[in-house]
């Protein structure tokens, strides 16, 4: 209870202090000093539990493989808002009513020079992805996609997509279709794994201010599903 009482206090005097800091054009250091410093430290690592009275992690703004990931968009939400409305904790205060959006524009600028190494491709070039298309931005993220066919036998696919993100330009995917067809008599309907594809996906060059990101990849695809019955290819 006692640290619930301190939390609401941090963040009042939070609010407080950024609603009366700025009466003229914002200055994105001072409206970060004044409006989020108090949690989230003058460096952007985040204060403690013992400084902070509550035990919710604070996200440290320095490390860019975390950083990078939301798009200013969601980044403004938050802060407008609070927490809840991107799935953060409550703890993180709605500064809507306490400051300009010019001066939450100034904060997000601040927040995103703690990541100063700019290989990292922003959240904002992570498009989309298309019905043909790979996405050109590497990211953590697993994908399920399944199609019904109805021309010649009957089957449904489910392909399973895992893709981890490893350093700020490259990722590395497994690919692996799981089939259930009717092969006719005598057979019937039968569930088989088809051929796994194993990828690699490298970003060559980005660019925010034209919002292009371009990236090469390739695909090694192993013969582990049953050419037999229509699984699998036979062929790497």
């Amino acid at each position: 209870m006692r640290s619930s009482h301190f939390a609401k206090a941090l963040a009042a005097l939070s609010l407080g202090t950024a609603a009366a800091a700025f009466a003229q054009t914002p200055d994105s250091r001072a409206v970060y000093t004044a409006a989020c410093a108090a949690c989230h430290g003058d460096d952007g690592r985040g204060r403690g539990a013992s400084e902070l009275g509550f035990d919710v992690p604070v996200p440290d703004f320095t490390d860019c493989d975390f950083a990078v990931r939301e798009p200013n968009s969601d980044w403004y939400a938050i802060a407008h808002r609070g927490g809840p409305i991107r799935g953060f904790d409550r703890l993180m205060p709605a500064f809507g009513e306490a400051l300009e959006p010019e001066e939450i524009e100034a904060a997000l600028a601040q927040i995103r020079a703690f990541c100063t190494d700019d290989r990292w491709p922003r959240g904002e070039l992570n498009l989309p992805r298309a019905l043909f298309t790979e996405k050109a931005y590497p990211e953590d993220e697993a994908v399920i996609t399944t199609t019904f066919i109805g021309e010649g036998p009957d089957s449904i696919s489910h392909q399973f997509l895992w893709e981890q993100r490893f350093g700020p330009l490259n990722q590395i995917e497994i690919k692996m279709p799981i089939t259930r067809a009717d092969l006719g008599e005598p057979q019937g309907w039968e569930s088989g794994t088809g051929d796994l594809g194993i990828g690699v996906k490298h970003t060559l060059r980005h660019s925010l201010e034209r919002g292009s990101i371009l990236s090469v990849g390739g695909e090694l695809v192993l013969p582990t599903g049953d050419e037999a019955k229509g699984f699998g290819k036979d062929t790497t």
